[in-house]
């Protein structure tokens, strides 16, 4: 299984950690906090609940799952 920072770097670019550190300075806490509130992180219970354990989960899903977390992590550092 690939990391989370490879895939987002993959999908997104080897720049995207520089320019969401810029961002996240920007934006300030409270931003951040109602950003966080608006734009939920993909939910690994949800995802082992579904399978029906976490010993259960397929790779397919938890490919499904590491490019749902690239993404909402780039959308996350970048603001989007």
């Amino acid at each position: 299984m690939r990391g989370r920072s490879d895939a987002a770097a993959e999908h997104h670019g080897p720049q995207f950690a520089e320019l969401a550190e810029a961002k996240v300075e920007q934006a300030g806490p409270e931003g951040y906090a109602r950003w966080l509130a608006l734009n939920p992180a993909p939910d690994l219970q949800q995802l082992i609940k579904a399978a029906g354990g976490y010993n259960k989960i397929t790779a397919a899903q938890w490919q499904a799952f590491d490019d749902a977390y690239a993404d909402w992590n780039w959308r996350r550092l970048n603001r989007l």
